[in-house]
């Protein structure tokens, strides 16, 4: 039997049709077919879109919802470097976003005059918003909030500065540890010899109202301290049955303020909504005192008879010679003297208050008008007197006596000016975890505020956000300072009422 003839791998190739790739099957037709298709399709479709000046195509992204209503006008922040670009609204979605198409709107006013970087050539104004500002992401946030944007500058604000800067060189991080970087102490604004101080000229002690057991004692922070203001026509009854005035009066707060849901910081404080339930300032009969200027306090004791004024006086009923409201001379005045010198000599008010009443007693002996002798025992004597809460100052030894402004301001005060706070997020803390120390405080210059380290246990840098705290620079700061913005434009910015060149906030 013959043998088979032995194959090799070149004959068998001799069995393959080396043109089929030339020859056209029902595959090829068909994907040749739908791709030119598709490319006419893709042209078609953008022509579309071109004629009708439609740009939404060529988006990337949705914009902030600050910015929705360009959300289809690209031309309108892509203008290129200079402002200038092709479109029929001078610019398009292929030419840059540059500083002069956000300052059109925005006034962008700078950080911090000291500043080298991210500021224009004239100073006024910050540069390179899209540094910062990086719009199709989304409709939730156009900032960045990245702490890196941050310490770019302040890990080492010394090579970024004009001058030597006056807050610390070097922050890296929200740490309360001490180590290199970590964010400095709160408060240097409220820093005296070391120590932080309350500024208020007010006399008040916590320690008192909440643990006082022969008088009213608070159970609750929220009976003074409130981040919701209440209704102007608001009234509670007092402990006697009476009605107060309404909580909201001239001097609280304006409407504006209680009805704009702002319930970042907390309200003032006032006598009419907070004080007046326990201190009454009663003076002859039924008349109260008004918590006014000390003028219109004049005007009511003016207004006494000289009957009425010696019953209130140290003394009791009014004694033979009683000298009228406009002078004169007489026992009962002397006896009258007597007694003020009499408190005088027991030291019972501080030194300095010690001086003003005596300047003010060798005047009265002088003249002993009844009404600057119950203007006195107002101020001084009585058991809800003026210097009880507030520091009385007078210009001459026989000027009028006045009140000190306390500075306790009609709108929601910001301790720490130069950062943000918000105590509706913290809603879930009660006052003690923040504020411990206000039980036991007997002075006004206590600072109550808490510390870093305080606010450090939940907004944590190092390990995360705690109980979703998140410890980036952007929770408690920005980056303009509104006070630098030209006033024009405050009112769409809302910012304060400083002149352009003021000094920020310390």
């Amino acid at each position: 039997m013959a043998a088979a003839p032995r194959r090799t791998s070149k004959s068998l190739a001799t069995r393959i049709d080396t043109d089929y790739i030339h020859r056209s099957g029902a595959l090829g037709r068909k994907r040749r077919v739908l791709t030119v298709v598709a490319c006419v399709a893709a042209v078609g479709w953008l022509s579309l879109y071109a004629g009708r000046g439609d740009q939404t195509l060529y988006s990337p992204g949705p914009v902030t919802s600050a910015h929705a209503q360009w959300e289809h006008n690209c031309a309108a922040c892509h203008v290129g470097e200079n402002g200038g670009g092709g479109g029929p609204a001078g610019g398009g979605f292929s030419m840059a976003v540059s500083d002069s198409a956000c300052l059109k709107c925005h006034d962008a006013g700078v950080h911090h005059a000291n500043q080298t970087t991210m500021v224009s050539a004239t100073g006024t104004q910050s540069a390179t918003c899209t540094a910062c500002h990086v719009e199709h992401r989304g409709h939730a946030s156009l900032a960045a909030t990245s702490s890196a944007h941050c310490v770019q500058c302040h890990g080492d604000l010394a090579s970024r500065s004009k001058s030597p800067p006056e807050v610390q060189a070097s922050v890296r991080a929200f740490l309360a540890d001490g180590s290199p970087g970590a964010h400095p102490p709160f408060g240097r604004s409220l820093m005296h010899d070391g120590q932080l101080i309350d500024p208020t000229v007010l006399k008040f002690n916590h320690d008192f109202h909440f643990n006082d057991s022969a008088g009213p004692k608070l159970t609750n922070c929220i009976a003074c301290h409130s981040a919701a203001s209440p209704s102007p026509a608001a009234t509670r009854p007092a402990k006697d049955g009476a009605t107060l005035p309404p909580w909201t009066t001239p001097k609280d707060r304006p409407l504006a303020w209680t009805v704009d849901g702002d319930r970042r910081y907390m309200s003032p404080i006032s006598y009419q909504r907070h004080c007046a339930d326990c201190h009454k300032l009663p003076v002859a009969g039924n008349v109260q005192i008004a918590h006014e200027d000390l003028s219109l306090v004049r005007s009511q004791l003016a207004a006494l008879t000289p009957a009425e004024v010696q019953k209130y006086l140290p003394g009791g009923a009014p004694s033979k010679g009683v000298p009228g409201r406009s002078g004169g001379g007489g026992g009962g005045g002397d006896a009258v003297a007597k007694k003020l010198q009499a408190m005088l000599a027991q030291k019972e008010l501080p030194s300095d208050q010690h001086q003003l009443a005596a300047r003010r007693l060798d005047a009265l002996e002088r003249a002993k008008p009844l009404a600057a002798l119950a203007e006195f025992h107002v101020a001084y004597t009585t058991k809800e007197s003026c210097v009880k809460c507030h520091a009385v100052a007078e210009a001459a030894a026989d000027a009028p006596l006045a009140i000190v402004p306390t500075g306790i301001p009609d709108a929601p005060r910001r301790w720490y000016a130069n950062s943000r706070f918000d105590h509706d997020a913290h809603r879930n803390l009660s006052c003690v975890d923040c504020h411990a120390q206000a039980i036991t405080s007997s002075q006004t210059s206590d600072v109550l505020l808490p510390g870093i380290r305080n606010c450090a246990s939940c907004h944590q840098a190092d390990r995360g956000p705690v109980r979703g705290a998140p410890a980036n620079c952007a929770t408690c700061h920005w980056y303009h300072e509104r006070t630098r913005e030209p006033i024009s434009l405050r009112g769409f910015v809302g910012a304060s009422p400083q002149p352009a060149e003021a000094p920020p906030p310390r």
